[in-house]
């Protein structure tokens, strides 16, 4: 089915309020790789065209006739409360504005997790279809807008859509490709992880999009391409409609993926003879200026993505069991530094890993998160072993590549994350009402 008669069989034939609805949820997945387009006093880049279509889509659910608001709560439910419980115990500990805006930020995004879960189940056997259109549209105006960006930077002209990275490793002086998200790998994880849901769900439809994302993704120099590459080689070697079963092949593929991605991101390598590389100096705020060792003629250095591996696991030393505060990690980093427990030369960040950084700033209160969510995903993943193998394996391929990305990156700040476990449960929902009328 083509593009238009897909839109024709979502909007011909329902009510206006439906159709209204439709528009909403389609511009909120569209618009997901933009999250600094809009800059508001106290709130900075939290509220973007995101939030809009969230509270324009909030008023139109009252409206709607049998829109379940009460539905029984699925595990995973329960496990987003647990760690929205957490995230307020933490504002108990640490009753600071800092920690009050994370605070806020986070109880948005579990909102929306639920909202979302259930307006995806509102819409039954329309929903593949709203999330190939919402997706695509992020994945073709991202790379629009980055091929637009790239051609004015090749004339001459240079835009806020790139910044200057001095120094970058291997290459020198690059302009990183950001779009209208706050930074290169923001755009990047949203770009990718659409593109690779789209590719496991239909590759003949979305090849060429999936192709000209992948360029564009290139230019936003992320560690992340390696690992986007290799998921996509992944979809491409499995068999037509053959479901991705746990394998040793898979299990391979899964640790070759995250060796990969982690050593990319964690290490750099520098050359100690005098071999050909594009550029030997030496980004101070992002490489420690000592190597940790020797790989041949080469000298590795470690990066700041390791350096927060570290950071945290000294946080969590030093705060115990109530962490360091909700938000409050890079103050916390900080205070390393003028403590001479951090690189001094370093540029303080936020938190750069999911795993880690939870313990860091939570405590005690993010364990019982951090081990019922994975138990959670894989039992919905179970129970959706008869859906239709392409939905599933795409459901498994995007939810791998968050598990992996997250080593790096503080992924459940991001909006697209709690999206995809919106789809994830929405569709456990579905597939319970199922057996429920068997």
């Amino acid at each position: 089915m083509n593009f238009i008669a897909q839109i024709k069989e979502l909007f011909v034939g329902k009510p206006w309020l439906n159709r209204l609805l439709l528009v909403l949820l389609l511009s909120y997945l569209g618009s997901l790789s933009c999250t600094s387009l809009l800059y508001l006093p106290w709130f900075g880049n939290k509220i973007q065209v995101t939030e809009l279509c969230f509270l324009l889509i909030l008023c139109c659910l009252p409206l709607l006739a049998r829109f379940p608001w009460y539905l029984r709560l699925t595990f995973l439910d329960w496990v987003v409360i647990l760690h929205l419980f957490g995230v307020l115990i933490s504002l108990c500990f640490y009753p600071t504005v800092e920690v009050l805006k994370e605070v806020l930020g986070t109880l948005y995004l579990g909102a929306g997790y639920f909202l979302f879960s259930r307006l995806f189940y509102y819409l039954r056997k329309d929903l593949t279809s709203v999330l190939q259109m919402g997706l695509a549209l992020c994945v073709f105006l991202a790379s629009l807008l980055g091929l637009i960006a790239g051609i004015l930077l090749l004339l001459g002209t240079e835009t806020a859509l790139f910044y200057l990275y001095e120094n970058y490793p291997y290459l020198g002086d690059v302009q990183r490709l950001k779009g209208f998200a706050s930074s290169p790998n923001l755009f990047f994880s949203t770009l990718a992880l659409s593109s690779i849901f789209l590719y496991g769900l239909d590759r003949k439809r979305y090849q060429l999009l999936t192709l000209t994302s992948f360029v564009i993704c290139f230019i936003t120099f992320s560690k992340g391409l390696a690992l986007m590459l290799l998921f996509i080689l992944f979809i491409r070697l499995q068999q037509e409609k053959s479901a991705i079963e746990w394998q040793i092949r898979h299990l391979f593929f899964f640790l070759l993926a995250g060796g990969l991605y982690l050593s990319l991101t964690w290490f750099t390598l520098r050359s100690n003879e005098g071999l050909l590389m594009l550029n030997q100096k030496l980004n101070v705020e992002q490489l420690y200026h000592e190597s940790i060792g020797n790989l041949g003629p080469f000298s590795v250095h470690y990066t700041t993505h390791f350096a927060l591996q570290r950071g945290s696991l000294a946080i969590i030393n030093k705060h115990g069991w109530k962490g360091c505060g909700f938000g409050n990690y890079k103050t916390s980093i900080e205070q390393m530094k003028i403590d001479g427990q951090y690189p001094a030369s370093f540029a303080s960040y936020d938190p750069h890993s999911f795993y880690t950084a939870q313990i860091a700033e939570l405590g005690i209160m993010s364990i019982p998160f951090l081990l019922l969510l994975p138990f959670a995903i894989i039992k919905i993943l179970y129970e959706l072993r008869s859906l239709d193998p392409t939905i599933r394996n795409a459901l498994l391929l995007a939810l791998l590549f968050m598990m992996l990305e997250s080593t790096c990156i503080g992924s459940l700040h991001f909006r697209h994350y709690w999206m995809i476990l919106a789809v994830v449960n929405a569709f456990y929902l579905l597939k319970r009402d199922e057996l429920a009328f068997r």
